[in-house]
């Protein structure tokens, strides 16, 4: 009776095991076979096509705090994206530089299959393409990154802007950052004094933010110092091609809250908008002169309540009252947190499944999300950066039923 009992528990034991081996390998199939599917990005919807270069800039008079070791100037790898001049000999920009490329795969490990090769990713930039000749000058949008994101993780919102006239200039954070490469092969990992503990307490994690925003906000007016520089330096490329009275800041997550705080402390800032960025507490209550859009996404509740009901989206709402000029605030329905990166666009579906479970991207389309933000961004800054009006902020619109607009000027 007990051999026959052993016999059976062993027969079913290899039955459950033999299933177990047949989903593995069938999920390992799925992942390498989804991985290496091509994926096109969202066509941008201005009349310009794309150009896009790689630049490292470094401020030799400001030491970088962040650096672990020190004795280190501080240096950024800038990405630029621009209205450009295609023609036959125009080379399609890679999703990644190669060293780029690398330096991800490192970083990603067998993470890396959760999401498409960055090699079968086509973006709509061609690489180092001249500037279009279309129009004199261009307005610019200076672009900082969420917390450990890259800046090529808001390409299709780069490339859609660049489309619509803009020189869009993403900076990379060096050491808070998962990594930054720069053009000679140098890849920088993100470092302790660049970081923000998972474990911090409340306050050692506020006061961490400050102090790295502090350098986040250095590295932008750096970045629009170097700006100037480049429109009088006759061997640019964009010598005298850049409108820098022209200025917008942009950023997500963190790089929101300081594109805040560079506005209320550089008055070379014409407008302002933040992707669901908390504000940092040092500057939360100071006056923002500049015309500000505050994007962030959708609850479950109707807005404001849904908001006023999160304490992530509380601050950023009180910090959209306090505006001194005239202010938007844009709620997207369906959209959580990273549906303001290309992450959840570049995910695989079953990936998308388990992020959407965690609560990090939501129910919508991830290029309907993208499509979405992008027009409210393009619609934004022609109207402050170029005057132009457009008929998003005048109320309700029938094109984007997902987006609840709230609007005030003191």
């Amino acid at each position: 009776m007990f051999t026959k009992l052993r016999k059976s528990i062993l027969k079913a034991a290899a039955g459950v095991l033999a299933l177990c081996i047949v989903l593995a390998i069938s999920l390992v199939c799925y992942l390498v076979i989804s991985h290496n599917q091509l994926v096109s990005l969202p066509s941008p919807s201005g009349a310009y096509q794309v150009g896009r270069t790689e630049l490292d800039w470094v401020d030799s008079s400001r030491p970088d705090s962040l650096a672990d070791a020190p004795g280190k100037s501080r240096e950024l790898s800038v990405w630029i994206w621009y209205p450009a001049q295609v023609t036959a000999s125009s080379l399609p920009a890679p999703f990644l530089p190669p060293a780029w490329a690398k330096a991800k795969a490192a970083d990603d490990g067998l993470g890396a299959y959760l999401e498409r090769d960055s090699a079968r990713i086509h973006t709509h930039s061609f690489l180092d393409a001249p500037i279009s000749s279309g129009q004199g000058t261009f307005p610019i949008v200076v672009f900082q990154p969420g917390f450990g994101p890259a800046i090529y993780d808001y390409t299709v919102f780069a490339e859609d802007l660049a489309s619509h006239g803009y020189v869009v200039v993403g900076i990379n954070e060096t050491e808070s950052q998962f990594f930054v490469s720069f053009p000679d092969g140098r890849v920088i990992a993100r470092s302790n004094k660049g970081n923000i503990p998972d474990n911090a307490d409340p306050a050692t994690a506020d006061q961490d933010a400050n102090r790295i925003g502090q350098v986040w906000t250095q590295d932008a007016i750096f970045v629009m110092n170097q700006l100037e520089l480049t429109n009088q330096d006759a061997s640019s490329p964009f010598f005298q091609k850049l409108e820098v009275a022209h200025i917008g800041l942009l950023g997500h997550s963190f790089g929101g809250a300081v594109a805040m705080a560079v506005c209320q402390s550089d008055a070379r800032c014409q407008a302002g908008a933040n992707l669901d960025g908390t504000p940092l507490s040092d500057t939360a209550n100071q006056p923002t002169r500049q015309p500000f859009l505050f994007v962030s996404e959708g609850y479950s509740q109707p807005f404001p309540q849904g908001c006023l009901s999160d304490k992530n989206c509380q601050p950023l709402y009180a910090a959209y009252q306090q505006m001194s000029d005239q202010a938007y605030f844009v709620t997207v329905n369906g959209a959580k947190h990273f549906n303001f990166t290309d992450r959840s666009l570049r995910s695989l579906p079953l990936t998308r499944v388990l992020l959407k479970q965690m609560g990090i991207v939501g129910s919508m389309d991830p290029a309907r999300g993208l499509e979405i933000t992008s027009a409210y961004l393009a619609a934004f800054f022609d109207h402050y950066l170029k005057g132009e009006n457009s008929p998003l902020f005048a109320g309700a619109s029938s094109a984007y039923p997902e987006v609840q607009l709230e609007s005030r000027k003191p």
